[in-house]
């Protein structure tokens, strides 16, 4: 069984990238049959969750649910059908725009102007200067754009962005896997950027 660590944040998945023998090590090289086991999770970020959902989609994995806290916040961003998890929690569904994108695919360029427009709703929420605002958005464009054209990923680039107004952050993730850096096993690719302002 692999184990997930209790935070799932952009640092422990880099962390999990550089030891080649960590958790994320044994996701990327075993593409057959395992059990993933979630039931620690106590806080993911866009960062730590968007690319584990991109190595899990399409996976045969077993995975156990984690703690109901994370797993109603999954199933709101809607990745509990990437993770093949049930979704058993009712809650209020509240507009997202200008609060956060939900774990979407984008899988070709009529998907990327409707990302682009919530994406801008979500930074005006944020205190980022306009200057910030406008680099940000032609940014994930352009990533957008290269991960359609170059990457040659079968199902695109999942995409996935909140804002936290009490730190003030806004947290854009897209992660694909298409062409790009090998692993440290030279098995499977893992692509994206996460852009934390």
């Amino acid at each position: 069984m692999i184990i997930i660590p209790s935070n799932l944040t952009e640092d422990v998945l880099l962390n999990g990238l550089r030891d080649s023998g960590s958790w994320l090590g044994k996701l990327l090289t075993d593409r057959g049959k395992c059990q993933v086991s979630l039931d620690r999770l106590e806080w993911v970020e866009p960062g730590g969750i968007t690319p584990l959902a991109s190595v899990a989609f399409g996976s045969p994995w077993e995975v156990s649910a984690p703690t109901s806290s994370v797993h109603s916040y999954l199933q709101r961003m809607r990745f509990t059908e990437i993770f093949g998890l049930d979704a058993p929690y009712r809650f209020s569904e509240h507009d997202p725009a200008g609060r956060f994108i939900p774990a979407v695919w984008i899988t070709g360029n009529e998907n990327i102007e409707p990302i682009i427009q919530e994406l801008k709703a979500i930074l005006y929420q944020s205190q980022l200067e306009s200057g910030v605002q406008w680099a940000a958005v032609w940014s994930i464009n352009e990533f957008l754009g290269n991960v359609l054209i170059h990457s040659c990923a079968e199902n695109g680039g999942l995409v996935f962005a909140q804002v936290f107004p009490s730190r003030n952050i806004v947290q854009i993730a897209v992660c694909d896997l298409g062409m790009g850096f090998p692993d440290p096993f030279g098995n499977l690719v893992l692509n994206g950027m996460v852009l934390m302002i």
